[in-house]
């Protein structure tokens, strides 16, 4: 019995040995080796200082972790940036149910602009405009009044015979629309178009039309919107148009859809993109040269033109436009414009585009 208990003596000096050395060990070099092995020979330090068992400090390490956590998610700051909408921002374009229950109150706006194009395609030369804005809304419906008044000093391109001819026309066009928001996402619109132009043949235009929308999204930065419908198209055109092919206007159903995206890319500049695309319901007469167009019927008082075919008036056309606000009440903004109508007006060309500089001011 002696020997044994001075064996677990000799044991317990060696151990004490032991742990004295490893105590005296240069700590920068097993940092250097291992900084796990470190970090847990300071935690077992700690533990002796402290007269723990290894139960209870591993319990312990375990709390005072978890209460670390804690406090660092606390502390660490959002790191999400949030883009502030722009001022004055367009209200009209958003559903009424975006952030609050429609109110019983009235919102209004206007805003216009002065504008210098420069138009390539049948029609080239400058176009100088006026377009004037007049928006408000109460409870759940949206109205937009737009009268646009533009002057053109343009060449006209005749793409059968090469003529070229010098015009000088006044164009007056009118819109009202209202929007009617059913819920956060769906609307349903209607609204009504005229023009009148004093160029050659077109003489007025009407257009009465409703559709159902939604917005596809909606956010501080991002709107996109899309429509389909069908409208009522009304044009008279001029007695010249109608010596050449015996129609004085035309009267047919149209359908249409309609797609819309506003990006505010940061708190000055806004991106705004449309499309739209139209067909008509019924199929008109299609005109060509009688001296160089495969003819399926002549036209009366002895016309040079003639009917070459017959189909659905189509439409096309899409937009992009950058705008740079200078201060609360005015911008700066660049516009491209394309269209496209496959039955151009007798033998006109097809295609237009439009480059466009303008000054507005808005006011809300």
């Amino acid at each position: 019995m002696q020997k044994l208990k001075s064996f677990i003596l000799i044991l317990l000096l060696l151990a004490s040995v032991s742990v004295s050395y490893s105590a005296s060990t240069d700590t920068d070099y097993v940092n250097s080796v291992s900084p796990k092995l470190n970090q847990d020979l300071e935690i077992i330090t700690q533990c002796e200082k402290n007269k723990l068992t290894i139960i209870e400090c591993k319990k312990k390490l375990s709390n005072d972790k978890e209460k670390q956590q804690i406090v660092t998610k606390q502390k660490v700051p959002a790191t999400t940036e949030i883009i502030e909408p722009p001022k004055n921002q367009k209200w009209w374009l958003k559903s009424v149910y975006d952030k609050n229950k429609p109110e019983k109150n009235w919102q209004n706006a206007v805003d216009g602009s002065l504008s210098l194009s420069d138009m390539s395609g049948n029609e080239a030369g400058t176009n100088n405009s006026l377009i004037l804005n007049y928006m408000n809304r109460y409870n759940t419906i949206t109205t937009q009044l737009s009268y646009n008044y533009a002057k053109y000093d343009y060449t006209d391109y005749n793409d059968s015979n090469g003529e070229i001819s010098n015009i000088y026309s006044l164009n007056n066009a009118m819109n009202l629309s209202s929007r009617f928001d059913l819920n956060e996402k769906w609307f349903f619109q209607l609204g009504y178009d005229t023009g009148q132009d004093t160029d050659i043949p077109l003489e007025f235009r009407d257009f009465t039309y409703l559709g159902v929308g939604a917005f596809l999204l909606s956010s501080e930065t991002l709107v996109l919107t899309g429509a389909a419908g069908i409208g009522r198209l009304e044009e008279r055109f001029s007695a010249f148009y109608e010596d050449a092919t015996g129609m004085s206007e035309y009267d047919y159903n149209e359908y249409f859809l309609t797609e819309k995206l506003t990006w505010n890319v940061t708190k000055k500049l806004t991106v705004t993109q449309n499309f739209s695309v139209s067909t008509g319901t019924k199929k008109m007469p299609i005109f060509g040269d009688s001296g160089l167009s495969k003819c399926i019927d002549t036209l009366p008082n002895a016309s040079s033109y003639c009917v070459t075919g017959h189909d659905n008036l189509d439409h096309f056309d899409t937009s992009l436009e950058m705008k740079y606000q200078l201060n609360e009440y005015f911008n700066l903004s660049y516009t491209y414009t394309y269209t496209k109508d496959p039955q151009p007006i007798l033998d006109d060309a097809s295609t237009n585009t439009v480059n466009m500089l303008s000054v507005s001011f808005n006011y809300q």
